[in-house]
């Protein structure tokens, strides 16, 4: 709680996630990757057991 309210919940089936991924090859030639998340998906993928891709 903050100030006496209530913490806000966001739904993750509203919400949708654009990741957007720059990085230069061989120091010169820009390659971008852009991917595109669902909330869900995106939550899920923040909260996967981390061992459990090993």
């Amino acid at each position: 709680m903050f100030s006496g309210t209530a913490p806000i919940r966001i739904d993750p089936k509203k919400l949708a996630i654009e990741t957007e991924f720059q990085t230069p090859i061989l120091g010169i030639i820009p390659f971008s990757v852009t991917n595109q998340y669902t909330g869900i998906d995106f939550w899920n993928m923040l909260n996967e057991d981390k061992n459990s891709k090993c």
